[in-house]
């Protein structure tokens, strides 16, 4: 006897009539078997977003909302993208600019280093700074290198902390060969404290799928079972991307979506657990254990600024007394030696004015997200009983490691977000103090915590009973 195949257009035209159901409701509306429709749900599911919830008699809702396709963008994020694309464009228009505006002052470049290189040799010191090793030829080629240079970091993440001690990742930046530094602390190269004086230093970007190679470790690791609040908290989504991006995971590794006796919704990944390697793709890393970088201006020391600044203010003078010059300059001279440094110049100055001012509402959205951070970890960790407003003041303001302190009204202001992303609640005690309650999340970590102790599953295959390489 045939198996009838699933009409996936049937299931698809029902969920778009409806949109918010349970199995059943799809499979009065197509009349297809409850385990068919399932499986066509499900399978729908890679194509659309869905959100699921679960009703105080244990029933699973799906939820497609306005069906949103999956990697659809929308128009503010197809914007951003736009605006993020032309200033790439112009960062490395404007990189070029600069190493040619620099090409100009060389011959004067290699008078002073002419003169450190005789300086050096005969003080007999060639262990630090320029070495004539090679000849002068070869040490002018490595000078030009260290000016034409387009590669500004080594691509190598490390971790590092900032003044009130948050940790955050960030690039090794690549380090001048030609002018080596006393220091043990590498020194960079000249023309990179350039571009970072402009467009300032190049923050860590994450990996495009660093969100679900954690989430894939973490399953493996978990016995082959995640929550949505698990997700959350590896990711830190806010608002209903939690449970779009858990039913994403439950397409992307043939996952499947179950409820618990207590009405916790969770993922369990049996045919996942099948393999012969069960090394991490990466790390596990929560929201809450990785802060983002200061929004530094420049990062450069205060001698490599003022020698950047001086070299732009003599372009500057220098253009504009061209463009003032009544010596009988032609049109050509006055373009190439007036109007193209002119304008190079008060762009010098000008980019790294509006960053100052863009940087200082970027900063306040970081301490807001890191403040976010901590407060999702007490959450989180300590959601197994109510959780006091006094207790998370008191937590936050003595950290060893963290010295930012945060007042009141900022961890109330956060707190007032989380309530709805992690389905809480604001209390008063009796004695009128404020008091937070995830009775969701406290469930969920309870109901996790018995089913992994009651699994036995674990990262493995099944003895080969067949193998195509053996006659």
């Amino acid at each position: 006897m045939k198996t009838q195949q699933i009409d996936l257009t049937s299931v698809e035209q029902a969920i778009k009539k409806i949109r918010k159901f349970t199995i059943q409701d799809i499979a009065g509306q197509t009349g297809f078997s409850t385990f068919e429709t399932k499986i066509g749900v499900e399978t729908l599911m890679k194509k659309y977003s869905c959100q699921m919830q679960v009703t105080d008699q244990g029933e699973l809702i799906y939820d497609f909302g306005s069906l949103v396709r999956r990697g659809n963008k929308t128009l503010k994020e197809q914007l951003d993208e736009i605006g993020k694309l032309l200033w790439k464009g112009f960062t490395y228009f404007f990189k070029v600019w600069i190493m040619l505006m620099l090409v100009g002052y060389f011959a004067a470049f290699v008078v002073l280093l002419l003169a450190i290189a005789i300086g050096s040799m005969f003080a007999g010191d060639r262990d630090e700074g320029v070495s004539l090793d090679s000849g002068i030829f070869t040490l002018i080629l490595r000078v030009l290198a260290e000016f034409f240079f387009w590669k500004t970091i080594t691509g190598n993440l490390t971790y590092r902390h900032d003044r009130h001690g948050y940790r955050y990742r960030q690039y090794e930046p690549s380090t001048s060969k030609l002018f080596k530094s006393k220091k043990k602390s590498k020194k960079k190269k000249f023309i990179i404290s350039v571009f970072d004086y402009v467009f300032g230093p190049h923050r860590a970007e994450i990996h495009p799928f660093e969100n679900q190679r954690e989430v894939a470790t973490y399953i493996r690791e978990n016995k082959g079972i995640i929550t949505i609040e698990e997700v959350r908290a590896l990711a830190g989504w806010k608002d209903d991307k939690a449970g779009e991006f858990f039913t994403e995971m439950i397409s992307s590794f043939d996952g499947e979506i179950k409820v618990s006796e207590q009405g916790v919704i969770y993922g369990e990944f049996t045919e996942f657990m099948s393999g012969k390697h069960s090394e991490k793709s990466t790390d596990i890393v929560f929201f809450w254990d990785e802060f983002e970088p200061e929004y530094a201006l420049n990062g450069n020391s205060t001698q490599s600024n003022m020698i950047i600044t001086g070299m732009n203010l003599f372009v500057l003078l220098m253009s504009y007394g061209v463009l003032n010059s009544q010596s009988g300059i032609n049109v050509t001279g006055q373009f190439i030696l007036g109007i193209i440094p002119f304008v190079y110049s008060c762009l010098f100055f000008l980019i790294p004015l509006i960053r100052s001012v863009t940087n200082s509402i970027f900063e306040k959205q970081r301490s807001i997200n890191n403040i976010r951070k901590r407060l999702m970890k007490e959450i989180f960790l300590n959601s197994i009983a109510k959780i006091p407003l006094e207790q998370l003041d008191q937590s936050l303001n003595s950290s060893e490691e963290i010295t930012d302190k945060v007042n009141e009204k900022d961890i109330k202001q956060v707190m007032s977000d989380e309530i709805n992303d992690w389905k809480g609640e604001l209390l008063v005690d009796d004695n009128a103090a404020l008091v937070y309650d995830f009775t969701l999340l406290r469930e969920s970590q309870t109901e996790m915590l018995h089913m992994r102790a009651q699994r036995k599953i674990s990262v493995t295959t099944g003895q080969t009973v067949f193998d195509t390489g053996v006659n």
